[in-house]
C-alpha cells in the first residue's frame, strides 16, 4: 500500500498517526512498531487502508455519489480521492460499483450510473 497522505480525515475531523497514538497513550513510534508487527504496515498505511475499505463500504451499501464519499472521507479533491482509492484499492470507485452491479452486490441497483 501506497502513502496517501499524513493526516486522515473522517467528516472534519482530520488526524495524524501522532493524534491516533496520543489518544491511545503511545509515541507514533510505538504505534507504528505495533502496526508493522501485527499487519507488516506501517500505522499511517494501515489507517489508510481501513478508510478506504470505509469508502468501500458506503459505495457498496449506499447511494452517495463517489464525489460526496471523497469529501466525507476528508479528501477536498474528488479526483484525488479516485486516483488515491485506485492505488490503495487497485480498481477506481466507479469501475468497483460498475462490477458490483453486475455481480448484484451493491445498492446502486435501478441506478442510471454516469460518469
Amino acid at each position: 500500500m501506497s502513502h496517501v497522505r499524513a493526516r486522515i480525515c473522517y467528516g472534519s475531523k482530520c488526524w495524524s498517526v501522532s493524534d491516533y497514538a496520543a489518544k491511545l497513550g503511545m509515541s507514533a513510534t510505538h504505534l507504528n512498531r505495533i502496526a508493522r508487527s501485527m499487519t507488516g504496515q506501517s500505522a499511517l498505511q494501515f489507517i489508510n487502508g481501513m478508510l478506504f475499505q470505509e469508502a468501500r463500504s458506503l459505495l457498496a451499501y449506499t447511494r452517495i455519489d463517489i464525489a460526496e464519499i471523497g469529501y466525507k472521507l476528508g479528501f477536498d479533491d474528488p479526483s484525488y480521492f479516485s486516483r488515491a482509492f485506485k492505488r490503495i484499492i487497485g480498481v477506481s470507485p466507479k469501475n468497483t460499483v460498475t462490477n458490483w452491479i453486475g455481480n448484484g452486490i451493491s445498492g446502486w441497483q435501478g441506478v442510471d450510473f454516469k460518469t
